[in-house]
């Protein structure tokens, strides 16, 4: 289930329960005699279709996506119960309570609301599989019928459970679900909730290029437990020379430690300040936050680059027999002392959530058709492209994968893309500064590897530069070069590495080129107050409790048309609009304050803010907590 719940993610609410072996319990047995579960692999969607038996975890989940496409499909994706769960754990007791309500004049009899205890982040030794982690893992299971109507309010439902000696406190959860009593079982509605202790950074990694400089990192800490608690704080990560101190929001003063009170549910915003040296090194820092009358404890870190900018590099291609990624490898130990490196499998990538920091990313897919970036891939190129980082993306047949988006592709430079027009010359363009003199036969080691693309660029325009930067032999555009006004360049290159042959010194000449002028790019956090291109840059604090701010910047393009700002549950259902017309180009926050358009709470859960422009679709994802 791990490999399709990103997929699906807001939409599935798992929960495993073991109906022999080393998990069962009292609850467990009845609750898998009601749906038929055997102790085999069997896995049961919404209580009406069912999967049985398991071989890999890719063949499993070839198998459990049509289940779940056709239900979605039944549903539309939407689903007219409105349903929450809250878990609270004080007095050696788990408590466990589920509200729903019926929001769709529909007539739904013969109801009853499951509540489940369940735990992550379980190590046993040895499951018959081969693995030895668990989560999701049923620890209680209790139900009790409910009727629904419409108009007629909520409808609650708790249950308690001792804490058991071998459950892990910090790693509990709970979920609930409004089910069918009698057959057929259809599960309506599901909805989970984990008290937590949650510290985060807005970005995973920083850098000062330079050294001897500062790093200014925001984040937000959460008690997302019932009860409140006083957390200490404390710095983490000592690099000699360095000098941390952090802030709180609303607090003028710099500490390097001290006491913060939160009310459950309660977050506060900060900001970590690092005053680095003249070293050359990647160095660890953060905080650490430690409950005083509950065992909640945190510990939070992230990467600052000091003396060299902050470059990752992404092997996608694919490939096991050809080193594809050497040319770039030797071009970033040429001129790095240090950089990050990643090898994903086709089509995948880091998130934003990764990648967010980064002054630098060199990705490169190789010849990957059809599937060489994934959406969510793209996506995070897109945000990282907007928030003003840099990008040298080598692909063949990037255009027609899913990651490549109308908006993604503006950002890129690339106009129009003609695939598989191949090439075997190679001519850099006189007085580019990229491949100024340049002139390579390309040399490929059959002509089914020669998958170069036309790639246009697009015309010159207020605050942008692209221009081609090597033509094949009949004149086509085979890679592009693109500067804008936000503070970001980057290439877009068709020709696989390996074309330039030993003799050309791809690694010494065209790599180094690329990855020099990149790097020699304005500061990637100055971006302008008008993009190039529209992005929805965030929502902060998130998860949040009471109020969300979401941030997006309009281009000059977009901001003289039509422009919406909405917000939409999990299923999709619009919950509020925020704005719905004309807006100046520039950058814009916009607060949401929870409620929906009726000006009701709305419950806990996920969200998607939608900024819909002439630019395209753009989504955020928000947590909502109370």
């Amino acid at each position: 289930m791990h490999l399709i719940e990103p997929e699906y993610e807001g939409q599935i609410v798992h929960v495993d329960t073991h109906v022999s072996g080393e998990f069962l319990f009292a609850e467990a047995g009845p609750r898998g005699s009601r749906y038929g579960v055997s102790g085999i692999p069997h896995v049961q969607f919404d209580g009406l279709t069912n999967v049985t038996g398991a071989g890999s975890c890719n063949g499993a989940a070839a198998s459990y996506r049509p289940q779940m496409n056709n239900r979605i499909a039944a549903t539309g994706g939407v689903t007219p119960v409105d349903l929450s769960v809250v878990m609270n754990i004080a007095g050696g007791q788990v408590t466990v309570t589920g509200t729903a309500e019926l929001v769709d004049n529909v007539n739904l009899s013969g109801l009853q609301m499951t509540l489940f205890v369940v735990e992550n982040d379980i190590t046993w030794c040895c499951d018959p599989q081969g693995g030895d982690h668990f989560d999701r893992i049923s620890r209680g299971i209790r139900s009790n019928p409910i009727t629904l109507t419409f108009g007629g309010g909520t409808v609650q439902t708790q249950e308690t459970w001792a804490l058991d000696s071998e459950w892990n406190p910090d790693n509990l959860a709970a979920v609930a679900v409004v089910e069918r009593i009698s057959a057929p079982r259809e599960v309506y509605q599901s909805a989970g909730y984990q008290n937590f202790l949650s510290l985060q950074w807005d970005q995973a990694v920083a850098s000062v290029p330079e050294g001897s400089g500062e790093a200014l990192v925001s984040g937000t800490i959460i008690n997302g437990n019932e009860a409140g608690d006083v957390f200490d704080l404390n710095l983490v990560g000592d690099q000699g020379g360095w000098i941390q101190e952090f802030q709180l929001d609303g607090d003028p003063t710099w500490y390097t430690t001290t006491t913060l009170p939160l009310a459950g549910g309660e977050e506060k915003a900060l900001t970590l300040r690092v005053t680095t040296d003249a070293s050359e090194l990647i160095g660890m820092v953060g905080l650490t936050a430690i409950g005083q009358a509950t065992s909640f404890s945190v510990n939070a870190e992230f990467r600052v680059f000091n003396g060299a900018a902050a470059v990752l590099f992404v092997d996608a291609d694919n490939e096991t027999t050809r080193d594809l990624q050497l040319p770039y490898a030797e071009a970033l130990d040429a001129l790095l002392p240090f950089y990050d490196a990643i090898v994903v499998s086709a089509g995948g990538g880091p998130t934003l959530a990764t990648i967010k920091g980064y002054d630098l990313i060199v990705w490169e897919t190789g010849k990957l058709a059809n599937n060489s970036v994934s959406e969510d891939s793209g996506l995070a190129m897109e945000a990282f492209l907007g928030d003003g980082g840099n990008l040298l993306l080598s692909s063949m047949g990037f255009t027609t994968s899913p990651g490549s988006s109308a908006p993604l592709r503006t950002l890129l430079g690339v106009s129009t893309v003609t695939d598989d027009t191949g090439a075997m010359e190679a001519f850099g363009v006189p007085g580019d500064p990229v491949t100024d003199g340049m002139h390579y036969d390309l040399e490929w080691l059959s002509q089914g590897f020669n998958k170069c693309d036309t790639v246009n660029p697009i015309a010159a325009g207020s605050g942008t530069s692209a221009a081609t930067i090597f033509f094949n032999e009949f004149g086509h555009s085979n890679a592009i070069r693109q500067e804008t006004g936000g503070g970001h360049r980057t290439i877009f290159n068709t020709i696989e590495p390996e074309a330039f042959g030993e003799a050309a010194d791809y690694d010494d000449e065209v790599v180094l080129a690329m990855i020099s002028w990149l790097l020699d790019s304005n500061d990637p956090a100055a971006v302008g107050d008008t993009p190039f291109i529209s992005s929805l840059l965030s929502a902060s604090p998130n998860p949040f409790s009471p109020q969300a701010d979401i941030q997006f910047a309009l281009s000059d393009w977009a901001a003289g048309q039509s422009v919406s700002l909405k917000l939409v549950d999990a299923s999709g259902r619009l919950v509020r609009t925020l704005h719905n017309g004309a807006l100046e180009s520039g950058a814009h926050s916009m607060a949401w304050d929870g409620l929906d358009d009726a000006g009701e709470e709305v419950a806990n859960g996920l969200y998607f803010a939608v900024l819909d422009s002439a630019d395209g679709i753009m989504k955020a994802k928000l947590m909502r907590l109370r």
